[in-house]
């Protein structure tokens, strides 16, 4: 066989085998970003590389190789990863009159059934002070096999018999690449009061549009949900109070980053930072404040037990690794919001530690948690208990 060193190879095609039927368009991106360039070890790695931490599929083996005369191709040994999940957390705690209340949050995804790397969401909680909030989401990343996707949210918020709040936010967005995308939003909400003697409350409807981006590194380790994920988003709206026929505008801004730092072997240590602010002319109403605090924001406190029209909390929290089956993290977080209608800005911190380990059916947290406002003294019984499963099928 006659080798000519000076004839550099290039790839040329992949072809799909096993798992064949993945959207057409992440085919025609792995094509854009790698059809063309230089058949070399560099390119292989980063090839194989693309699919180790991908969401919903996994290749079986190393991408392998076909040579022709004039042509090289890669095939890609797919399969299908097992991507749907249940994520069930109790909580244990007191409520604001300090009696012992169990509260919950359940929230389950449907992934990928349709192999269009589709997302249905279902997301449910209760907390101890008798507010329930219902989430409905639906993710189509890839829209009339376009780089064009569909979001659609719907949430529903009800404090006992107090008020309720219905939010629906249709957006459009364009995946830049497998891991960022940027999109457009709508946004139509609307909230009645139920309870007469609620005078902190009003009626309203908003409705505007807004900006966002989203960034999500995956990670290679199982007991990280990933690496780096990083979102925000700016909207514009138009809040009506009906019975006081008053409409004014409003800004709203949102900020979320969490990365995953690896300091040295089993060390870890998890950096996460949210904030969110809403600026208008005229004073806003109990009801359509934030609501935040809870296993996934500030966990010293009750689940949707904080209201702010500005706040914002960052966590540091270490992890220890034990192999690949488990971890112990400590973690502290402080924090600062600003409740105009109140006239108060209180500065929060928490504290607690945790253990996350496999177990047949999933992975399971548990944590204890206590967070309080600086200046209070600290109290036992605001110890905060969290139990939690998440499975995948």
């Amino acid at each position: 066989m006659d080798i000519n060193k000076n004839n550099k190879r290039t790839i040329d095609a992949f072809v799909v085998k096993g798992y064949t039927s993945v959207p057409k368009r992440f085919i025609k991106n792995l094509e854009k970003e790698f059809k063309g360039k230089t058949y070399d070890d560099k390119n292989l790695i980063a090839i194989n590389k693309s699919f180790q931490s991908h969401q919903f599929v996994s290749l079986e083996r190393p991408p392998q190789t076909l040579f022709t005369k004039d042509s090289t191709s890669i095939y890609l040994f797919m399969e299908k990863k097992k991507t749907n999940s249940f994520d069930g957390v109790i909580g244990f705690g007191n409520d604001k009159t300090d009696k012992f209340t169990l509260n919950g949050t359940l929230n389950v995804n449907f992934r990928n059934i349709f192999n269009g790397f589709e997302t249905v969401n279902l997301y449910w909680q209760r907390n101890p002070d008798k507010g329930q909030t219902f989430d409905l989401q639906t993710d189509i990343p890839y829209l009339f096999k376009s780089n064009v996707g569909l979001n659609m949210k719907v949430n529903i918020f009800r404090q006992d018999s107090t008020f309720a709040n219905v939010k629906a936010l249709p957006a459009f967005y364009y995946n830049i690449n497998s891991r960022n995308k940027i999109g457009l939003r709508g946004t139509f909400e609307s909230s009645s009061i139920i309870d007469t003697l609620y005078v902190q409350g009003k009626d309203y409807n908003k409705k505007g549009i807004g900006i966002w981006f989203e960034m999500v590194e995956p990670t290679d380790i199982d007991l990280f949900l990933y690496k780096t994920k990083i979102n925000g988003g700016y909207d514009y709206l138009t809040t009506t109070y009906t019975k006081d026929n008053i409409t004014a505008p409003q800004n709203q801004f949102y900020f979320f980053g969490e990365h995953n730092y690896h300091i040295n072997g089993n060390h870890f240590l998890n950096i996460k930072a949210e904030g969110a602010m809403m600026d208008s002319k005229i004073d806003f109403s109990a009801n359509e404040l934030y609501r935040f605090g809870g296993w996934n924001s500030m966990r010293g406190f009750n689940e949707n037990s904080l209201a702010a029209d500005f706040y914002y909390y960052g966590s540091l929290e270490y992890r220890y690794l034990i192999g690949s089956q488990a971890f112990f993290d400590v973690f502290g977080q402080y924090g600062q919001l600003n409740n105009k209608s109140l006239n108060v800005k209180p500065k929060l911190y928490s504290v607690g530690l945790g253990f996350n380990f496999f177990i047949p059916i999933g992975l399971m947290s548990f944590q204890l948690s206590n967070g309080n406002e600086f200046g209070n003294p600290f109290k036992f019984n605001d110890i905060k208990i969290h139990w939690g499963i998440l499975s995948r099928f």
